[in-house]
């Protein structure tokens, strides 16, 4: 059977990995975790123009097309840039702390957190939190990406 593209990817970032526990919570992480969806502050630490993000994604359009459209304004910036962007828009998460008490009270459990923003918030914030077992998201450079699309949280959950 030929994969397509988002199935491809949610295979090539869950392949070999196993979990001790049978229950699976797959988890969003902006506006399910978070109250908050911080992309538009991580942009303005960027100096990027938020109409800028809601003309890619005018219309609702959510392909894998306008991800890269997002991730190829971000490769403009230095990692340096980038990591101070990160440091400042951790401070600014609400955490649903409903949901994530909720999360916690299943025993025997393997919590896989899925981001189609950037990995390096989510990794920041679980230092923290330690809500999560795996996290998976998009890296903020082009070339060393899969990107994380709707379609392709569909697929790992599915697998």
């Amino acid at each position: 059977r030929h994969l397509r593209c988002h199935e491809y990817a949610a295979r090539k970032l869950i392949d070999g990995i196993y979990f001790k526990n049978d229950t699976i919570i797959v988890s969003d992480c902006d506006k399910t975790i978070s109250k908050n969806d911080i992309t538009y502050d991580f942009c303005s630490q960027l100096n990027i123009d938020g109409d800028i993000l809601k003309q890619i994604f005018k219309n609702d359009r959510y392909s894998i097309y306008q991800f890269y459209k997002v991730l190829k304004l971000y490769s403009n910036f230095s990692e340096k840039k980038i990591i101070n962007a990160v440091n400042f828009v951790k401070e600014k998460v609400e955490i649903s702390s409903e949901i994530v008490n909720d999360i916690k009270q299943i025993k025997n459990s393997s919590v896989i957190g899925l981001t189609s923003g950037i990995l390096y918030i989510w990794q920041e914030i679980d230092k923290k939190e330690k809500i999560f077992n795996l996290l998976l998201g998009t890296k903020f450079k082009v070339t060393n990406s899969i990107i994380i699309t709707p379609k392709v949280k569909c697929e790992i959950v599915k697998i």
